[in-house]
């Protein structure tokens, strides 16, 4: 029948649609599975969104498919990946939908719910996008983290009744994988990016440190200064050309110098170093002077000022970049970073730090003139010093001669030698010896006041026993009291130990003291004592005193004692004479020495002057146990600031540096630790670095330490005759000081050395001393036709000469030897006998040439004379080692 046939038809259609339905929905999930492997193996989240909307637009034949995510800060759903219908440009306008708006998207994203429309032409609330105008159904899913609202995955079709809940039930699923997939990939981006950015920051930090330390780690020029800014501004930045000037007023304006240039050959300011121009003629890095931030100027910027742009074309420049510097709110420079040949743009993290890299410049720019200004005036005063100096040094020779012949010619004739005096006579003649001897003194005092006063007084320390001084002191003594009723005492303590002192300097003071003493007590007793004790920090030191059974003095008096040119009793009718400055230049005497000098009195009761002299805190000092690899160098400077430089320049070659910031520790420490070297500044409290470096050479158990001197005084010559191996002048830079170092001929190096002389006898007693010395291989050339033979078989390291020998003499040999390209450079020690007029010492000093005299010389004399020629060969040309 034909109702039977229509069921089964109807029946098998509907088994046929259900089987396609059926494949259909494998055939979503496949696809869903094989979209959400696909997108979830990968970090990049523009990848993964763009991967994921196009395998959904080609795999389900949409019309359209986009993803939102949602940006928390704007509260827009913003289209990040499209594929279909109008896709490039929803992508190029970044299309953006409010959350919460009336739209599907606003809606979703707002509300966590899924939204389907199967008919967009007949819903009021929701229209197709005016770039989608076929849409027929939208299904739009969101995508979440938990509750939190990411994003929506929106799909559209041409068709209406398109989509039914089994598709939204699969592209939930497949949104809910994108989203933990965005979220990771997210997670993943902020990661790296905040590594970046730590990566970043600390090679920002790493740079401004370095840029500092360079900046500051000694006095440099600004000249110095502004290479190594620039050169780091270019490279920071990466731009080819930087310049930095400084700011400065002329009669015409305010005007730039340009320090330093960096970058090509052509670049404007390369040709222009130490060049002016004009601040008003620079439109662009006025505005950053004034207005003390960086300027970023583009060629072709219409927001620039018409003279901004003129600038910029007349010079070809695409883009200016001009950062002030500025000290204390104040401009005192600029820097010009400029690209010629394409634009160059900054971000704000590079302009903080290119603004960063500017104060630091700007701080070692006004240390840099401060340190400047400072030189100019000392040198100023240095001049005014020295003029005075000259004047006190012409005006004591001018009062010193006529003194001279007073005090010489009364002694004379008081003495008889001219014929007898009378009584009356021998009263005047005794008045003016005396009165000529009194004014000597006064001369002598304000002489040496001067040069305390200039800094210019040298202690020459030496080793001193106490209790031999005193004595010799109290033995001159017994003439200022012999005409008094005044008893000398002695109350010193046996063995003391030995001083580190100047002799006649803490001689002086002494006298000083007993002078006074003697001066002002009428009868009684002067008593000097001398006993080991400890000062208020526990380090020993000798106290001396001198004490008298005088008048006393009070108290408010006693604080003049030790000022220059002041007196307790300052009229007209004082008892006593004098200038003054006896006590004061005995305090600067024993301030020189580290110690303290001081009075106790009390009227009536007599006075007692003290002084004291340190010790070496030998107690409470250990050498330290250096477990360590590499050559030790005993720093000696009193500024430790200095030594962690020097650790620094040092440490990277394998050297450890030991500090010692009291020099009067010094020759003790390089007796115990006994150093590969030796680096000293000469300019230190108390003791400078000229008695130390004159005590190790003295000393044989430091004798051959090598001694560097780093010092900001530039005296080479007495530096190396006194026995430095080298002489560098601060600032001093790395590979200055290690150059030095490793210059130094040490570690028992072998050095030939050719005697010539004609003399048997004078040839065997050079070649004694300096083989026992175990450094030197000696040859001997009696005359000078051998020692020619011998320079032409094998260059020694050095050559001892006589001068005087019969046939080929010294002279001729040396002539010989500096026309010779192969061997003119040797030292040359002249060892003669004969006396040399003024002539031929001028000609050998000019050469360069040492010389001992044969009848004076001494072992030790000989040896170091050697040993200096040999370093300051050393110091041009790397002596070979045998």
């Amino acid at each position: 029948p034909a109702s039977e046939v229509i069921a089964r038809r109807k029946a098998f259609i509907s088994q046929r649609q259900a089987r396609q339905e059926s494949e259909r929905r494998a055939i979503q999930l496949q696809t869903a599975a094989e979209i959400a492997r696909e997108t979830t193996g990968t970090l990049s989240l523009n990848e993964l969104l763009s991967r994921a909307v196009t395998l959904m637009s080609s795999r389900y034949g949409y019309y359209h498919a986009g993803i939102f995510l949602v940006d928390e800060h704007t509260n827009q759903a913003q289209v990040r990946a499209a594929a279909g219908a109008a896709s490039v440009e929803l992508l190029d306008q970044e299309w953006s939908i409010p959350v919460g708006s009336t739209t599907m998207v606003g809606y979703v994203t707002q509300t966590g719910e899924t939204l389907l429309v199967n008919n967009l032409r007949t819903e009021p609330r929701f229209q197709p996008h005016p770039l989608l105008p076929n849409t027929g159904a939208e299904l739009t899913i969101p995508m979440k983290i938990g509750e939190r609202v990411i994003g929506a995955l929106d799909v559209q079709s041409e068709k209406t009744e398109a989509f039914g809940a089994e598709d939204a039930s699969v592209l939930q699923v497949l949104a809910d994988q994108l989203a933990v997939a965005v979220d990771n990939a997210r997670s993943y981006e902020m990661a790296n990016q905040a590594f970046q950015q730590a990566r970043q920051r600390a090679q920002e930090m790493t740079l401004l440190f370095n840029v500092s330390q360079a900046l500051a780690s000694a006095p440099m020029a600004s000249e110095e200064i502004a290479l190594i800014v620039t050169e780091q501004f270019a490279r920071v930045l990466e731009v080819p050309e930087c310049s930095l000037a400084m700011l400065y007023s002329d009669e015409n304006g305010n005007a730039l110098r340009v320090l330093g240039a960096y970058g090509s050959a052509n670049h404007p300011k390369q040709n222009r170093l130490n060049t002016s121009y004009f601040l008003a003629d620079q439109p662009i890095v006025h505005k950053a002077v004034q207005s003390l931030q960086p300027v970023v100027a583009q060629a072709g910027d219409d927001t620039l000022s018409k003279d901004a742009q003129h600038y910029l074309r007349k010079h070809g420049i695409q883009t200016l970049l001009a950062i002030p510097l500025a000290v204390k709110g104040e401009a005192i420079g600029v820097i010009e970073l400029t690209s010629h040949q394409w634009p160059r743009y900054y971000s704000a993290d590079q302009l903080n730090l290119a603004m960063t890299l500017a104060n630091a410049a700007a701080v070692a720019l006004e240390n840099a003139r401060l340190y400047e200004d400072q030189r100019q005036t000392a040198e100023r005063l240095q001049e005014v010093d020295h003029l005075k100096t000259q004047f006190l040094a012409n005006m004591s020779h001018e009062l010193r001669t006529p003194l001279n012949s007073i005090i010489g010619f009364s002694r004379v004739i008081l003495k008889g030698i001219d014929g007898p005096t009378t009584d009356l006579q021998q009263q005047d003649l005794t008045a003016i010896y005396s009165s000529g001897q009194h004014l000597l003194s006064l001369i002598n005092d304000i002489l040496d006041l001067s040069k305390i006063e200039a800094g210019k007084m040298e202690l020459a320390i030496e080793e001193v026993d106490l209790n031999d001084m005193i004595n010799s002191v109290m033995s001159t003594a017994v003439g200022l009291t012999k005409e008094k009723p005044i008893e000398l005492e002695r109350n010193v303590e046996p063995d003391l130990p030995l001083v580190q002192v100047d002799r006649t300097r803490i001689r002086q003071v002494l006298i000083n003291l007993i002078s006074n003493a003697a001066k002002f007590t009428d009868e009684g007793f002067i008593r000097v004592s001398a006993h080991l004790q400890k000062d208020a920090s526990s380090n020993p030191e000798i106290w001396i005193g001198v004490t008298d059974s005088g008048p006393g003095i009070e108290i408010d008096d006693q604080d003049k004692l030790f000022k220059a040119f002041s007196q307790v009793d300052a009229s007209p009718t004082r008892k006593s004479g004098g200038t003054g400055l006896g006590l004061s230049i005995s305090r600067h005497l024993v301030e020189l020495h580290k110690g303290q000098i001081g009075v106790e009195s009390e009227p009536g009761q007599g006075s007692t002057f003290f002084f004291t002299l340190p010790l070496p805190n030998t107690e409470h000092f250990e050498l330290p146990t250096l477990n360590i690899d590499g050559p030790v160098i005993l720093s000696i400077d009193d500024n430790r600031q200095v030594i962690s430089l020097y650790e620094r320049y040092l440490g990277n070659h394998n050297y450890h540096v030991y500090p010692l910031t009291e020099p009067e520790m010094a020759i003790q420490l390089a007796r115990q630790m006994q150093p590969f070297a030796i680096t000293l500044d000469i300019m230190m409290p108390g003791q400078d670095g000229w008695s130390i470096l004159q005590q190790l050479k003295q000393d044989p158990e430091t004798r051959n330490i090598p001694v560097i001197i780093c010092s900001i005084l530039e005296d080479q010559d007495k530096g190396f005759s006194l026995g430095a191996a080298d002489y560098l002048v601060k600032p001093i830079l790395e590979e200055d000081l290690v150059h030095s170092i490793r210059r130094i001929n040490q570690d028992d190096s072998i050095h030939k050395i050719l005697v010539v002389d004609d003399d048997a006898d004078d040839l065997r007693l050079v070649q004694k001393i300096l083989e026992q010395e175990g450094n030197y291989i000696v040859e001997l050339a009696q005359g000078g036709q051998e020692a020619l033979v011998r320079l032409e078989e094998e260059p020694p390291h050095a050559i001892i000469l006589d001068l005087y020998m019969p046939g080929l003499d010294g002279f001729s040999l040396l002539d010989t030897v500096r026309a010779n390209p192969r061997i003119r450079d040797i030292p040359v020690i002249i060892f003669s006998g004969g006396d040399l007029d003024e002539d031929q010492r001028k000609k050998l000093a000019q050469a360069g040439q040492e010389i001992l005299q044969k009848s004076l010389f001494t072992e030790d004399e000989l040896l170091s004379t050697l040993e200096r020629s040999l370093r300051r060969f050393a110091q041009s040309n790397q002596t070979p080692v045998l």
